[in-house]
């Protein structure tokens, strides 16, 4: 097991740390809730001994450096886990944003739709879809002046795209007719031609 709120490692529990793919965005436990702390350089790395209340971590010889934090990182990631694990994550995201310390909370889909920062920034979208009803979809993540993006339309139900496809590639009706009366679109389904 790793630090994912009793789940196993997002990087891999079989894994050392060391030789995981990203130490960025790690998960740890807390008194209720999983929380995001990633901490790299000198500056929140000292930020994040006094936010937990762990000076003694400053003067260890293992955590120096960021170099020396890297190849320690198992012993480093166990400390700290072992620190958030004492308070709620309320608490501790409070303590680490005033501190400076990179961190979030780990949010639930329906926690992130209901974010403050999710509404403010518009992410999530909402449209009628003619055989879904209702749906919520994360909007095009860059915004440009000129060059404004969004949800045009649902996704095409499976092969109504096909004839328009094909057409642009300029195959006739006629041909398009015969392929479809010989199966090569696969089994009609219901409301297709």
């Amino acid at each position: 097991m790793g630090f994912g709120h009793g789940q196993p490692d997002p990087v891999g529990d079989s894994l050392p740390q060391q030789e995981a793919a990203s130490f960025v965005d790690l998960i740890y436990d807390t008194a209720d809730t999983p929380i995001s702390v990633a901490v790299q350089s000198d500056r929140e790395w000292h930020a994040l001994a006094r936010a937990v209340d762990r000076p003694g971590w400053l003067d260890n010889t293992r955590f120096r450096t960021v170099a020396d934090r890297q190849r320690n990182i198992d012993d480093r990631l166990a400390l700290t886990q072992e620190v958030l694990r004492a308070r709620p994550a309320a608490e501790w995201l409070e303590r680490l944003a005033a501190a400076g310390v990179p961190c979030a909370p780990v949010l639930t889909r329906n926690a992130t739709l209901d974010d403050p920062q999710v509404r403010a920034n518009g992410i999530v979208e909402e449209f009628d879809d003619p055989s879904a009803g209702r749906v919520r979809d994360a909007r095009p993540a860059a915004r440009f002046s000129r060059t404004p993006a969004a949800i045009g339309a649902p996704a095409p139900a499976y092969g109504a795209d096909t004839e328009a496809v094909l057409r642009e590639a300029v195959v006739g009706d006629e041909e398009i007719a015969t392929w479809r009366r010989a199966g090569a679109f696969g089994a009609e389904r219901e409301g297709e031609a």
